[in-house]
């Protein structure tokens, strides 16, 4: 059937009548060549459409194939032997295939029942290959380290049961640090599927090192000049070097105060560096947490004083509440939890400390009434570099403190988290476990 492309012919009438209106000037051979860009550009900006015969139907388009039915094509590729064959599905599967053997990762679909792999890419072929597996007999497990094989497939049953569809993993695969993803891919009741999806990521892994490494290198260069001035600032605020005017003094001291807070940035960066290396050292000792809240209250008073905030504490411990723990890395935890209880209180208002017995542990609190944790910082609170808008006005804060403040108290086999509500202060909490507890674990 011949297809003819329609003009518009208003609209040629129209490119006509102006051409009409045109100068009188104009020889007929120029009139010519406007009404045919006329007619060029009414084409351009008209879509033709086809002419067909009445009654006639139009060409049926083949049917695209079912998102969901990915899977199978790449599981098997040939079509059920009682469903006829579709124009579509060889073709399907060849660029299906082809897209996922392009990849960079390894690919593997599996079964959930039995784990037999029925599908892998070039990657995840090389690696079977590598390990010296037959690709036709291959269970997913056998191509991970043995130490992960059991947490995967535990994993994998849970996923099944559960109504989430995917998990992922950091492991070491080959010497190499690898993130896997799991997803379960549910078609219908009888066809379950699991892909999983092994990327390497060294270099993701070489590159936060090196960036680590990097800060790490230049917060400590910093530290040996800024220990310098601040003793040679100390020096001369103590009116050893001569007498000081109101105004040297007071410039003294806000250089005096800027400097301690460099100092304070410098070692919290290093700190979360060795802790995120797993190079943090804690010198456990038996510690009495009564004495220690007495004297973290004692030490933060100057501090209390510049915000007209009072510090007052509550400890009822039998025997002293005694711990195995480094006396040094809980006291910087009960400091970052006094400061910032300071910082967020009103002028004349009380913080407050609590050692309690909890059976199996003790527990520290610092107790103020301030604004409360806002709802949005609640679930990434202890995250580095996190802070509340409160301490961005009232004064400078490096947001690193309960992030190493967390990381202390876990590596004490403990726990730490707060309670608010908006409006009505905060309680923030950390628990130790006691010395016979810790015993009892070991044992």
């Amino acid at each position: 059937m011949a297809i003819v492309e329609a003009i518009n012919v208003e609209a040629t009438e129209g490119a006509v009548r102006a051409a009409a209106s045109l100068p009188m000037g104009l020889t007929p051979f120029n009139s010519l060549l406007l009404l045919i860009v006329a007619l060029l550009a009414v084409r351009a900006f008209v879509q033709p459409r086809p002419f067909v015969a009445e009654g006639a139907k139009q060409p049926a388009q083949p049917p695209l194939p079912r998102l969901n039915d990915t899977m199978t094509l790449l599981a098997d590729p040939q079509p059920p032997a009682e469903a006829p064959a579709k124009p579509t599905t060889s073709g399907t599967t060849r660029l299906l295939q082809g897209a996922f053997t392009a990849l960079l990762d390894e690919v593997f679909v599996f079964s959930p029942n039995d784990f037999s792999v029925s599908f892998m890419n070039a990657k995840a072929q090389k690696r079977v290959a590598d390990l010296g597996l037959s690709k036709d007999k291959v269970r997913f497990p056998d191509i991970l380290p043995a130490t992960n094989r059991q947490i995967i497939v535990e994993a994998a049953r849970n996923l099944m049961r559960s109504s989430l569809d995917s998990i992922v993993f950091e492991l070491n695969a080959a010497d190499a640090p690898c993130e896997l993803t799991m997803k379960l891919i549910r078609e219908d009741k009888d066809k379950v599927y699991f892909m999983a999806i092994l990327r390497d990521i060294s270099g993701r892994v070489n590159e936060a090192r090196a960036q680590s490494d990097y800060v790490a290198t230049l917060s400590h260069e910093m530290r040996t000049p800024l220990t310098s001035i601040k003793g040679a600032v100390e020096l001369i605020a103590s009116g050893k070097m001569g007498e000081l005017s109101g105004g040297a003094a007071a410039t003294l001291g806000v250089a005096q105060r800027n400097v301690d807070r460099l100092l304070r940035l410098t070692n919290d960066i290093l700190d979360l560096q060795k802790m995120d290396a797993g190079q943090m050292r804690c010198d456990f000792e038996p510690v009495s947490l009564s004495s220690l809240v007495r004297d973290g209250a004692q030490d933060i008073q100057g501090y209390a004083r510049q915000f007209d905030v009072s510090v007052r504490v509550t400890a009822e411990l039998a025997d002293g509440g005694m711990v195995l723990a480094d006396r040094t890395r809980l006291m910087q935890v009960l400091a970052n939890l006094l400061s910032n209880a300071i910082k967020h209180s009103a002028p004349r208002d009380e913080v407050v400390i609590l050692a309690r017995d909890m059976d199996r542990h003790i527990r520290v609190e610092v107790v103020d009434h301030g604004p409360g944790i806002p709802e949005k910082l609640r679930n990434s609170l202890f995250e580095p570099y996190q802070q509340g808008p409160q301490v961005q006005r009232k004064v400078a804060s490096t947001g690193l403190g309960l992030s190493i403040a967390k990381r202390i108290v876990e590596a004490h086999s403990g726990s730490i988290g707060f309670d608010s509500e908006a409006g009505d202060g905060a309680v923030f909490y950390f628990d130790i476990p006691k010395m016979g507890s810790l015993d009892e674990v070991a044992a």
